[in-house]
C-alpha cells in the first residue's frame, strides 16, 4: 500500500530552496487577510493555533469513522481532505477565532485507477487539483461542493487553508482494518499536513497513545496535549519538493484561494453593473 509520504522524518517532502513560492494566489496587505484582524507582530498566530486544534479534531473524527462509527458500515479510505475557514468570534482588535472545516472522506476501494484511487495520497490530491483547475476557469462552483459539508458556514468566514489527514502506516493492509481495531483507534497512527494561505505549513503526528507531536515553519503559542515548540521547528522559507504530496496540497490551496478571489471579483462586478 502506497501512502505517498516517503521518509516520515523528511518533513513530508520539503526542500529548502531559499524562498517560499508565492504564486500570486494570496496577499496579506498591512498584516491582514480578508476580515482577519491583526495581532501584534504576527496576526496569524491565533488563527494558526485554532487550526492546529481543529485539524487534530478532524483526524480524531477520521479515526472514529474508520474504527467504530462507520457510516452505513462502510470503511473510509486512509486519507481525507478538509478545507479550512476562520471566523472571528467578536469585534475587538484582539480576536478569537472559530475554525470550521468542510471535509471529504473517500469510501475505501482497491481500485487503482487515478480517478478512483484512494490508497495513494499523492494520486488522491492530484485528482482534486484537476477538479479545482477545471472549476477555476468559470469560478461558478463553490469549493464547498468538493466536500461532504451540507450546512452553511458561519457568516464572514474566510478560507484559510487545506488539510490532509492520513491514518495507518506504509505497508499496512487497510482493507483488513476491523471495527474496534487498534484499541478503537487510540493506537492507530495518524498524521495531518496543513497548508495555509499565509505560508504556514503545519504537521501533526501521533504514534500509539502518546500526545500529538506538532511541527511548524512559523512560531506557535501554547497548545494543550501537544508536543510543541515556541520557535519554528521547520525552515520558515522553503518550497515543497516537486511531485510531492505537499506540492499537490499547495496547488489545491492556491486554486481554492484563487477561485474564491474570482468569485468575489465577479460578485463585485455584478453589484457595480446591476447584473444578476
Amino acid at each position: 500500500m502506497t501512502y505517498g509520504y516517503g521518509d516520515p522524518l523528511d518533513h513530508g517532502g520539503y526542500a529548502d530552496h531559499g524562498g517560499y513560492a508565492n504564486q500570486g494566489g494570496y496577499t496579506i496587505p498591512d498584516g491582514q487577510y480578508g476580515n482577519i484582524a491583526t495581532r501584534d507582530a504576527d496576526p496569524w498566530l491565533p488563527v494558526r493555533i485554532e487550526v492546529g486544534y481543529r485539524v487534530r479534531e478532524m483526524s480524531q473524527n477520521h479515526v472514529r469513522r474508520a474504527t467504530f462509527e462507520r457510516v452505513d458500515n462502510r470503511l473510509p479510505g486512509p486519507h481525507a481532505l478538509a478545507w479550512l475557514y476562520a471566523a472571528a468570534n467578536d469585534e475587538t482588535r484582539v480576536r478569537r477565532y472559530t475554525i470550521d472545516t468542510a471535509s471529504r472522506m473517500f469510501p475505501w476501494t482497491d481500485d487503482v485507477r487515478p480517478e478512483h484511487n484512494v490508497k495513494d495520497a499523492g494520486v488522491l490530491v492530484q485528482q482534486m487539483v484537476k477538479i479545482a483547475q477545471q472549476n477555476l476557469a468559470t469560478a461558478q462552483v463553490d469549493p464547498l461542493q468538493y466536500t461532504d459539508r451540507s450546512v452553511p458556514l458561519p457568516a464572514h468566514s474566510e478560507f484559510v487553508g487545506v488539510a490532509l489527514s492520513s491514518l495507518g502506516v506504509p505497508g499496512m493492509d487497510w482493507s483488513a482494518l476491523k471495527p474496534g481495531g487498534f484499541g478503537f483507534g487510540v493506537e492507530l497512527p495518524a498524521e495531518c499536513v496543513v497548508c495555509m494561505v499565509d505560508g504556514t505549513w503545519l504537521e501533526l503526528t501521533r504514534r500509539d497513545r502518546v500526545d500529538w507531536k506538532m511541527e511548524c515553519n512559523k512560531a506557535m503559542g501554547y497548545m494543550n496535549a501537544m508536543d510543541w515548540a515556541w520557535r519554528p521547528t521547520m525552515p520558515e522559507e522553503w518550497q515543497p519538493r516537486p511531485g510531492s504530496v505537499h506540492e499537490h496540497l499547495h496547488q489545491l490551496m492556491m486554486l481554492t484561494d484563487r477561485t474564491y478571489a474570482e468569485r468575489n471579483r465577479q460578485q463585485t462586478e455584478r453589484a457595480r453593473t446591476g447584473r444578476k
